[in-house]
């Protein structure tokens, strides 16, 4: 039988994330000629699955070695809104 811990399986989800991040900053990064990456800033939906502090550890990991890796990375949560296409209410979700 088979065990699996749910916090090492959403971190692994969470390393992903940070990887693709920094690929894609990096890319921009090199589009521009820019020498390095002095900050990096996220917006993350309350409602999208993903753990901020595991993110925030998988992006120090993953910008070792790499042209962000003295930059500052800044992780801002953002509310997960509910609307009515009806009568146009909106509202933040819990």
């Amino acid at each position: 039988m088979l065990y699996l811990n749910w916090q090492k399986l959403n971190a692994m989800h969470e390393f992903s994330i940070a990887n693709n991040i920094i690929n894609q900053v990096e890319s921009i990064a090199r589009q521009n000629k820019a020498q390095r990456i002095s900050a990096i800033r996220l917006c993350v939906g309350k409602a999208s699955g993903v753990i901020i502090e595991a993110l925030d550890t998988a992006m120090e990991l993953a910008k070792k070695e790499t042209m962000a890796a003295a930059s500052i990375v800044q992780i801002d949560m953002q509310p997960a809104l509910i609307a009515c296409t009806q009568c146009d209410y909106q509202n933040e979700a819990d």
